[in-house]
């Protein structure tokens, strides 16, 4: 199977501190929507070749995305200087804000999947078309509510996150997360773009994880990014970005970021080193622990896919999820793995994985046959838990224990 090489290019998330409070004044919210709206027509304005689908963005385009982005914000920010503190209608709210700015509201800023089909014909309104707008109300106190704001660039959405907290009886913005500027589309935050809040619920030692996609014009296959913020507080100056991470992923299956009360969860399909079926729904699961993002079972949905997925996990996770007596030996397994797919770089060894059998002795117990690597076969012992799975054994011949019906399918 070839590595299909990431065409997204990672965006500059630009962030914004906590803002003095102007007041309400319906003249500056005035001004500010006509801004938005004088900018929106200077977007519009951008004529786009290839069909709609060329993925350059010039200098001068790109300051007319910031300069919009610009506006959009000092808009809900003068927009929520005239509401009172506490969240009522969220929907309400961003009826009344798309109504101001002439924009779309919603319960989410949709998703969009490029439509691979080329033609010659250039199109023009394509940049800041379909702005939308999302608010969702947060189970904290002092009262949270999150923006979504997303508009149209070729092949797909930039969205932006603005979140408020209510102080006394107006709000502050406490988030603002975009992308910085990109000279391709793929640095815009779009295709998918979720959030959730999660930490204590009083107070101000919150987080929000932010996950987005990477828009492209000629492939089901980008890269996406996921970030934790803190928000800018009194003893911190600025928001702050906590954790990263970035990876491929299939664009044309869904994708869901959940909160819990201690961490979120993100599914999304990613690449699985098998060259039969390419595809598996990876489980980025992570908590917040002393102050830390830390990442926690379950990281699969079955013990093949959590095969894959421990094999391509940085060792420091990896070994979390590795049964402590087989700690070193599984460990070198681990990196003899790992270097052997590293040498192929831009491809992947043709590996294969057979069936998954029932072991005796332990009801829980299963072994997957993975194959392609430099000795042959190699099988591995899993452990099943509640929404769990532990490697506890790999060798080179099949665990005489392990001659069960072949699971594949149901684990």
């Amino acid at each position: 199977m070839k590595r299909i090489a990431v065409l997204a290019l990672l965006g500059l998330a630009m962030g914004a501190g906590v803002r003095a409070d102007e007041g309400c004044s319906q003249e500056r919210m005035k001004l500010a929507a006509e801004k938005v709206k004088a900018g929106q027509g200077e977007l519009l304005g951008v004529s786009v070749g290839y069909g709609g689908m060329d993925t350059g963005v010039p200098v001068a385009t790109q300051n007319l995305i910031r300069g919009f982005k610009d506006g959009l914000a000092g808009a809900v920010d003068a927009f929520m200087d005239c509401e009172r503190g506490g969240v009522g209608d969220a929907k309400g709210i961003a009826t009344r804000l798309a109504e101001l700015l002439g924009a779309g509201a919603g319960d989410s800023v949709r998703k969009i999947v490029a439509d691979l089909v080329v033609t010659d014909q250039s199109r023009d309104k394509i940049y800041g078309a379909n702005l939308q707008i999302a608010a969702r109300a947060e189970e904290h106190e002092p009262p949270l509510i999150g923006f979504k704001i997303g508009f149209d660039i070729p092949c797909g959405v930039d969205e932006m996150l603005l979140i408020y907290e209510s102080s006394g009886n107006g709000w502050r913005r406490m988030i603002r997360w975009q992308s910085g500027p990109y000279s391709q589309i793929s640095g815009a935050f779009g295709d998918f773009f979720e959030y959730a809040v999660f930490g204590e619920r009083r107070g101000d030692d919150w987080r929000v994880a932010v996950a987005h996609g990477k828009p492209w014009c000629s492939s089901s296959y980008s890269g996406f990014d996921l970030d934790v913020l803190r928000p800018a507080t009194g003893a911190i100056a600025s928001q702050q970005t906590v954790f990263h991470k970035e990876a491929a992923y299939w664009r044309d299956m869904d994708s869901t970021l959940r909160g819990e009360p201690d961490g979120f969860e993100l599914r999304l399909n990613v690449t699985s080193l098998s060259s039969n079926s390419n595809r598996k729904v990876a489980i980025y699961h992570y908590r917040l622990h002393q102050g830390q993002i830390h990442r926690y079972q379950p990281v699969a949905e079955n013990a093949r896919d959590f095969l894959d997925e421990w094999i391509q996990a940085d060792w420091n996770d990896a070994a979390d999820w590795t049964a402590r007596p087989n700690l070193k030996s599984l460990a070198r397994e681990h990196d003899i793995l790992v270097d052997f797919i590293d040498k192929f770089e831009s491809k992947t060894p043709e590996f294969t994985y057979g069936p998954v059998q029932a072991c005796s002795g332990k009801q829980k117990m299963v072994q997957v046959e993975f194959g392609g690597v430099p000795s042959g076969f190699k099988y591995f012992q899993i452990e099943q838990g509640k929404d769990s799975f532990t490697l506890v054994s790999g060798s080179n011949a099949p665990d005489p224990k392990c001659t069960g019906p072949d699971l594949t399918g149901d684990h």
